[in-house]
């Protein structure tokens, strides 16, 4: 598949951040300021931030304390970052011993959780329930000030230090412990986080794109592993000219759209269709029906 030749062939290209050789004990925080991290749910988004957070040298981190909620995930953690993170025999322990802690539940497993867990006002707490509004985590944990609370949307790229990390409220003390995972974008208010929340509901539509770009080739005629390389290299670059040239998204679609070339006759073609719309009306959709409220 697309996905596994991809992941095949990155699995070669050298990390942005040095790594640790297989085995080795990443080296532990020492400035005064390192903090306990503690995590209340092991599933794939808290995954990519424990990763995120204890890529080598570890900085800001004194120790991870892991839920033992998805087990496979926590012990498989503890694993690859020991003498940092540990999976602790409950929930209680982990909040307990924790500086700040990370949220990662389903929406109804967190409205049974929360409440019963001992959280303190001095705490951090970073909610990564990407469903849960700011609202009703104040009402869960009310023993925390709203002050201390945010609401996040990592990603799974955020596992290398890669991509957005979306926040609510702005907050400087949260930004300072999340920035190691990428680009903190800091919302003035929910209503703004929603649609960029919505924009995340298109990853796998993107790799479905990509995975027809390479259907494409290798029907006619292109090997595989060329095919998967040439195209995670070309939309990486892509990306790359969006986020650095200061260019609007609109300009650059003109500027590549040079009067009869290629990129002018398939941007004509797919602008005569829906293609377009449908992906807008898509995005709308889901901050319609699950983002909204």
């Amino acid at each position: 598949s697309l996905a596994a030749l991809v992941a095949a062939l990155l699995a070669g290209v050298p990390s942005p951040t040095p790594s640790s050789p297989a085995g080795a004990v990443p080296a532990m925080a020492t400035d005064s300021d390192a903090k306990v991290l503690g995590f209340v749910g092991v599933g794939k988004i808290s995954n990519a931030v424990v990763k995120g957070l204890c890529r080598p040298p570890v900085s800001g981190v004194r120790r991870v304390l892991l839920s033992p909620r998805t087990a496979a995930k926590a012990a498989a953690l503890a694993e690859q970052f020991p003498g940092l993170a540990e999976v602790c025999p409950d929930n209680d322990a982990v909040v307990a011993g924790a500086d700040v802690v990370f949220i990662g539940l389903l929406p109804h497993t967190a409205e049974e959780v929360l409440p019963t867990l001992p959280f303190r006002e001095n705490q951090l707490v970073v909610s990564m329930m990407a469903t849960v509004s700011y609202t009703k985590l104040q009402q869960l944990i009310p023993a925390v000030p709203a002050a201390r609370m945010v609401r996040t949307v990592p990603l799974p790229p955020n596992a290398k230090g890669l991509g957005p990390i979306l926040m609510f409220p702005p907050s400087e003390a949260h930004a300072s412990v999340m920035a190691r995972l990428g680009t903190v974008v800091q919302c003035g208010t929910e209503a703004q986080m929603k649609p960029l929340v919505g924009i995340t509901g298109m990853i796998s539509a993107f790799f479905q794109y990509q995975n027809t770009l390479f259907d494409y080739a290798t029907a006619n005629g292109v090997e595989p592993d060329a095919a998967a390389s040439f195209i995670a290299a070309f939309h990486h670059a892509l990306a790359d000219s969006s986020l650095t040239t200061g260019e609007s998204f609109a300009d650059l679609a003109e500027e590549a759209a040079t009067p009869g070339g290629l990129n002018e006759q398939s941007l004509r073609e797919l602008a005569a269709t829906p293609h377009f719309a449908l992906a807008r009306a898509a995005v709308q959709r889901i901050l319609d029906e699950r983002l909204q409220g």
